[in-house]
């Protein structure tokens, strides 16, 4: 099974990988590919796509950026895979990311997906580029059989990923849940 996390930061992608991880797949491990999230983002903003491509054939999952931005690739190269689009009120979004910038400050992952480092002082670009997202991805997989959309909030939201998955009993453990 090959699953892409295609929700941005901040949307359950943690906890869903998480849970897939619990389940017995094989998650992207940052650690073993002695990468960190900026080296993998640096990789899709140099369009080295041939790297991102070996990286994700190795693993049954994978979550946060750069993935959602290349998620045409990915159906192209992997015509067998299932992709799930967590999704997340904007403002609700926007708050969760705001304090995640206050924690760790700005980034250069922030710059290469929304073109400034910080959502601070920007709050309406970046909500812009979250919405731009969500209308793209729906769009490209309207009518889609291998495409989940959901939102975490949702209390049928682990039996729809389980089903989507043809998995049984999956839990979200709500990793990175704001206070």
């Amino acid at each position: 099974m090959k699953v892409f996390l295609i929700g941005f930061g901040r949307t359950g992608t943690k906890s869903v990988s998480a849970a897939l991880r619990g389940a017995g797949l094989n998650v992207l491990d940052m650690r073993a590919e002695r990468l960190n999230r900026t080296q993998l983002v640096r990789l899709w903003a140099n369009k080295d796509y041939d790297a991102l491509r070996a990286l994700a054939k190795k693993y049954e999952v994978v979550e946060d950026h750069p993935w959602p931005m290349i998620y045409k690739e990915l159906d192209e190269w992997f015509p067998e895979a299932r992709f799930i689009f967590m999704h997340r009120d904007a403002d609700l979004w926007l708050k969760s990311i705001l304090k995640h910038t206050e924690q760790r400050g700005p980034s250069e992952n922030k710059l290469h997906v929304f073109g400034i480092d910080t959502p601070v002082g920007h709050e309406e670009h970046y909500k812009s580029v979250f919405n731009a997202h969500r209308a793209a991805v729906r769009q490209y997989f309207e009518g889609h059989p291998r495409y989940l959309e959901v939102d975490l909030s949702d209390e049928d939201a682990e039996g729809r990923i389980a089903g989507f998955l043809g998995m049984a009993g999956l839990t979200l453990p709500h990793r990175n849940k704001s206070q």
